[in-house]
């Protein structure tokens, strides 16, 4: 699956790259925190800012790109008034980061720390809230269509 959106009139395409890497450290890199499992844990999350995070990084690679974060913001607004929902936008954005080959391997070694969390707690009330965290994040990996 791929994604496109249309900013100010011209539909570009989201995608994996080196450019997307660079951009999400430069812009949205926070203390110790990795910006693109941010920006992953943030859409399995469905949290809308993480969308936007997506698109300015994945469009990085256009050169001299004329559109700035307030356009791709307006572009989705307008795609989710469209659709009425904002699952597509989050299927397509998480298809991108679980399908590229450049982020395949990191992608894959945040789906498996995911599943640690399954067994993970100290007390019988910590494993049991890990559990259904996990629970939650894998169902909502799988309603994104994110191999678990």
């Amino acid at each position: 699956m791929t994604a496109f959106l249309t900013i100010k009139g011209q539909e570009v395409e989201a995608k994996g790259t080196f450019a997307f890497a660079r951009r999400a450290k430069q812009e949205y890199k926070t203390g110790d925190t990795d910006a693109f499992a941010d920006i992953f844990m943030g859409l399995i999350q469905n949290d809308e800012e993480a969308l936007v995070k997506f698109w300015d990084c994945g469009t990085a690679y256009i050169p001299n790109r004329k559109f700035k974060r307030e356009d791709i913001e307006a572009a989705i607004m307008e795609r989710i008034e469209e659709e009425g929902d904002t699952l597509n936008l989050f299927k397509e954005a998480m298809s991108v980061l679980d399908a590229s080959a450049f982020f395949k391997r990191k992608a894959a070694k945040l789906k498996d720390g995911l599943t640690i969390l399954n067994s993970k707690g100290t007390t019988k009330e910590e494993k049991e809230e890990n559990k259904q965290s996990y629970e939650i994040i894998k169902n909502s990996m799988v309603e994104l269509g994110v191999t678990v």
